[in-house]
């Protein structure tokens, strides 16, 4: 479970190269909360928080990481959870 989070985490890093500005991203008349963001961190981040580059070696090694636990999910091999009928597979 500790390893799908942390994909989950690393997935923000590769939506990183998202246009969160186009009006399109949500239903309503508010900008996405990723429109123009800059590498200033919230109050509640921790004082060594850091921007991480994304190259395609590292999107590619964590699409890979994801594709590698999502099969285990979807073929009903994790621990706790039932196997998906239908469950996509990301790619780059």
């Amino acid at each position: 479970m500790l390893s799908l989070m942390v994909v989950s985490c690393l997935l923000g890093l590769v939506a990183s190269q998202t246009d969160y500005c186009d009006p399109l991203l949500c239903k309503t008349d508010h900008l996405h909360i990723g429109c123009n963001a800059t590498d200033d961190f919230g109050p509640a981040c921790p004082s060594n928080t850091e921007v991480i580059p994304m190259d395609d070696k590292l999107r590619d090694m964590i699409l890979d990481l994801h594709n590698s636990l999502r099969s285990e999910l979807a073929n009903g091999k994790m621990e706790g959870f039932e196997s998906a009928e239908r469950m996509a597979v990301l790619v780059g």
